[in-house]
């Protein structure tokens, strides 16, 4: 019996522990003396903050990029540093808001591929009722229409043979 077992991680769950690490990191590589590489770290929360939560995911990647920037003012006082960490703070925002829209595209296409399919669904059974209709509607007029075409046939096959008062009362069943 081969049985997998998923596991289903809750997105605040996720962003949650992925920022606390984050975050560990960065301290750990400040307290070191070193300022770079550890900020792309910061990436991780907010791409996944931005991709589950649009909107928010947009603030919150605000409040990190502030953060971080503050974390590296406490750290350092050197401006060319600082001018990279503001600037990186920036990013941060910006690659959440394409992500976040990118994410809120997604989704709407998603519906939208939905409610097409629905709305297929929907046609496909209404042109099979259509068909319906017409099948029953020709079915009731070929009866009628049989009768007109024998008798139109008879006339036709051997008109020669019928008198003027024969082809009158016929004419007339045919009206």
């Amino acid at each position: 019996m081969n049985r997998k077992i998923v596991f289903k991680v809750s997105p605040l769950l996720l962003i949650a522990f992925s920022t606390l690490i984050t975050i560990v990191i960065s301290l750990y590589f400040l307290n070191s003396g070193i300022f770079i590489v550890f900020q792309n770290l910061f990436y991780l929360p907010i791409i996944i903050a931005s991709i589950y939560y649009s909107k928010k995911g947009i603030m919150f990647s605000c409040v990190i990029a502030l953060f971080y920037f503050i974390l590296i003012n406490l750290f350092t006082r050197d401006n060319l540093i600082l001018a990279e960490a503001f600037l990186r703070s920036l990013i941060f925002v910006g690659i959440s808001s394409v992500t976040a829209l990118l994410s809120i595209k997604k989704e709407k296409a998603e519906t939208a591929e939905q409610l097409s399919f629905q709305q297929n669904l929907k046609l496909k059974e209404i042109n099979e009722d259509k068909d319906k209709f017409f099948s029953i509607i020709a079915h009731d007029l070929r009866s009628p229409f049989q009768g007109l075409l024998n008798i139109s046939g008879m006339i036709a096959d051997d008109v020669e043979s019928f008198s003027k008062e024969e082809l009158s009362e016929l004419t007339k069943k045919m009206h």
